[in-house]
């Protein structure tokens, strides 16, 4: 749909449009709204829209977004600020909020981190007290009803109870996420839970629904497989990655990370990505380690081996947020290598290609970490057709169960476009154990078709091998290529029954 005010829109844009309409006009008189859109479908666009209907009406007198990360403030509020179409202000900087000045500098409202209001709850519920409120509650599944031991769950609640006041007098709330769901049997607060468990959104917008309106790219994964020999209990185990074991599988997993042969194999691919960016168009990569000291020494062999810029951004570096804010703003730096940055909400189209030597093992995280590379970029010069994310995993097998997850929903959309939440493990090891050696084995290939088996991964491989610069095709067309070409009579000095003007037919 395109809307004289807001321009165009995709389809759950357009639904909350309706939605916020509907409260306009006294249809909806609901307080809390639920908003479920995949990673990189455009929630801050559809927040920004819904919440200038409710200003505009005077239903609300001003906004407070709130988002999981420091990092995604100014984000949120260019997005909010969109020149062509949106002219509402808000105020990101916690400088700024000041006792006598917050009705003067914030004209409509404000953004901030669940971790500021935690930090000052009495001062933000003051702030807001005097004003009609729309909260709007970005990731909201960080959230998290009731307190646990676990600590990163236990954060979640603490920061519910801070913003429950806010919460409580707000006129309006909308809670969005792009992975609206919390693990280990928590619930999100304020999202409503069917019998069954299942939560009950007012607006969805699928991975499926999205690659069907050509919002977001599919994915091309690469699944990198790996020998790993550790000690563990007083033995020695000697344990293929994608065939490890449930109790194996962690150790297995971590000796590979820690291993500089299987960690160099892997960065290796990073020279696909630069024969794309070389014969396609100049797109940006990301790295996802983890640890802190993992990332400096990537960033460093990157940097040396390729000749290229790179974004360091980790924690416990000052200066990280500079990076991040660069690398996504103004496009400081080719490649970006992080930890935990690379998640929600950057914002980073250019960016064609991740490798991913983490092992969180979230089907949440993941997905979100993944979505920083499935944007499309309008402004590449390529169609949406053109255009792919290009995903390098370690093939262990709950990494492989999420990528099955993602697969599925892919594929439906692809058919439909052509005529369960899979459970991760993050098991912690155990004292005794201790990495020995790894290294890399068989490199596997996925896509829209699904997961290719060995021998079609070892022609894929082939074929790209024989001809670099087919790695801007997806793995399919690839294949197509390598099965019509006859390797008994290549001789690896031309292109043997396939030209590469074929494969450049395809792509175009």
């Amino acid at each position: 749909m395109s809307d004289e005010k807001y321009g165009a829109m995709r389809g759950f844009q357009e639904s909350l449009y309706s939605l916020a309409v509907d409260i306009v006009d006294g249809r909806r008189t609901e307080r809390t709204f639920v908003l479920s859109a995949t990673p990189g479908g455009g929630k801050t666009r559809a927040y920004s829209i819904f919440a200038h209907e409710l200003l505009e009406a005077g239903i609300v007198q001003k906004v407070l977004i709130v988002v999981p990360r420091d990092s995604l403030r100014s984000q949120v509020r260019e997005g909010f600020t969109d020149g062509q179409y949106l002219f509402r202000a808000i105020i990101d900087d916690p400088k700024q909020i000041k006792s006598g000045q917050e009705s003067i500098l914030a004209r409509s409202g404000w953004v901030t981190t669940y971790q500021a209001i935690a930090a000052a709850p009495k001062r933000w519920q003051r702030l807001v007290a005097d004003f009609r409120l729309l909260l709007v509650l970005d990731e909201g599944h960080h959230l998290s009803e009731r307190p646990t031991d676990d600590p990163e769950i236990a954060e979640g609640a603490a920061w519910w109870q801070s913003l429950k006041p806010i919460a409580d007098v707000a006129e309006k709330i909308l809670v969005g996420s792009g992975t609206l769901w919390r693990e280990r049997g928590q619930k999100i607060p304020l999202v409503p839970y069917r019998e069954d468990g299942s939560l009950v959104a007012d607006v969805t917008y699928t991975r499926r629904e999205a690659l069907a309106e050509k919002a977001i790219l599919p994915i091309n994964f690469k699944r990198i497989d790996g020998r790993a020999i550790y000690a563990s209990k007083g033995n020695v185990k000697n344990v293929t990655l994608s065939s490890a074991k449930k109790s194996e599988n962690a150790k297995a997993l971590k000796t590979l990370l820690l291993s500089p042969n299987y960690r160099d194999d892997v960065l290796g691919r990073l020279s696909e990505w630069a024969t794309y960016r070389r014969t396609t168009y100049p797109s940006r990569a990301i790295v996802v380690t983890h640890s802190q000291s993992a990332a400096r020494s990537i960033a460093d062999i990157v940097g040396k081996q390729l000749g290229v810029k790179v974004a360091l951004a980790i924690s416990d570096d000052a200066a990280s947020k500079r990076h991040l804010k660069a690398f996504r703003r103004d496009r400081v730096g080719d490649v970006l290598v992080t930890v935990g940055m690379a998640h929600e909400g950057l914002d980073v189209p250019d960016c064609t290609h991740l490798i991913c030597l983490t092992d969180v093992r979230s089907p949440g995280w993941l997905e979100q970490m993944f979505g920083r590379v499935t944007r499309f970029d309008p402004s590449c010069g390529l169609t949406w057709e053109q255009q792919c994310a290009y995903i390098y995993v370690p093939d262990d097998p709950p990494m492989r169960a999420v990528i099955d997850g993602l697969l599925a929903e892919q594929h439906l959309a692809w058919e439909e476009m052509a005529r369960g939440k899979p459970k991760g493990i993050r098991v912690h090891p155990l004292a005794t154990f201790r990495p020995l050696e790894g290294s890399a084995g068989e490199t596997r290939y996925s896509s829209v078709d699904g997961n290719f088996t060995d021998e079609q991964s070892r022609l894929i491989m082939r074929t790209l091998k024989t001809w670099p610069e087919l790695e801007v095709l997806p793995w399919h067309k690839v294949l197509e290529i390598g099965t019509h070409t006859d390797w008994n009579t290549f001789n690896g000095q031309g292109h043997g029954g396939v030209g590469s003007a074929e494969a450049t037919g395809d792509a175009s």
